[in-house]
């Protein structure tokens, strides 16, 4: 019996040396990744959203030329099928219809969306209020691409899967518009304000918040001119504050993102 317990206990120490010998500072040194992030500099992630909000020839020759273009009749074709004439005749060419929806927001928006919560009032940097709001209109930009195209889509709790929001609702063009309106406004009279420089993060107006103040006030008169058909007086209110604001006057105000030439998805 003495023989067996003594086995027993030669055995345990046997088991306890490799936890001994692994817990040492050298070897949980080594799994640490020297080259891993521990504080993300949002102005980063801006970039990266400008940059997939721009769109690309997939995205363009699908639905602004092969769909838009052709439902207003700006061109027209003789194809039948294909998406060449997805946009002139009444059938649905998936491929052009949904090549907005699934490129450009998983991507983009995503990206712009955790800009603005990190900079956000309980984010990690609430003071960075320029490049809050310089994200806040790129966002905003897009999501009018998206419902113009599309109708209804998720907006209030889109992009909210951090929060535990994996099936956002889908809101009406109406409250999209009213809120994308109110935001705009708002970022139109931040901008500036704020203690923190964005500069060459900004791939299109590389920190220029003048130029940046009159992007966001062209953008709130063209939602504007947007619902004047059926909200007159909304429309009238917000294109009378973008026009006191300052709009955009000539192509050195334009928002451009240069790209290098070569192959394009």
């Amino acid at each position: 019996m003495m023989k067996y317990f003594n086995k027993i206990i030669v055995l345990g120490l046997l088991c306890m040396i490799p936890l001994v010998g692994c817990d040492t500072d050298e070897l949980i040194e080594l799994n640490i990744n020297p080259t891993a992030a521990n504080e993300l500099d949002w102005r980063f992630l801006f970039t990266t959203g400008q940059a997939r909000l721009s769109e690309q020839l997939y995205v363009n020759g699908r639905v602004h030329l092969n769909l838009p273009s052709g439902l207003i009749q700006q061109t027209a074709t003789m194809q039948v099928g294909g998406e060449r004439g997805s946009g002139d005749k009444y059938y649905r060419m998936i491929d052009a219809f949904d090549a907005f929806q699934i490129t450009i927001p998983p991507d983009g928006l995503k990206a712009l969306a955790e800009v603005i919560r990190q900079t956000g009032p309980d984010g990690k940097n609430p003071s960075w209020t320029n490049l809050h709001n310089m994200a806040q209109v790129s966002y905003i930009y897009t999501m009018q691409i998206m419902t113009d195209l599309y109708g209804n889509v998720p907006y209030s709790e889109a992009n909210k899967g951090i929060e535990g929001i994996f099936f956002p609702k889908y809101d009406s063009q109406e409250s999209i518009y009213k809120d994308m309106l109110a935001k705009l406004e708002t970022a139109a009279n931040a901008i500036g304000s704020g203690p923190d420089a964005v500069g060459a993060a900004d791939v299109i107006f590389q920190g220029d918040f003048a130029k940046w103040k009159k992007f966001t006030n062209s953008m709130m008169l063209r939602l504007a001119m947007r619902v004047s058909n059926v909200d007159p007086a909304l429309a009238q209110q917000y294109v009378q504050k973008a026009i006191s604001g300052g709009v955009m006057q000539s192509n050195d105000d334009i928002a451009l993102l240069p790209c290098s030439s070569g192959p394009s998805q």
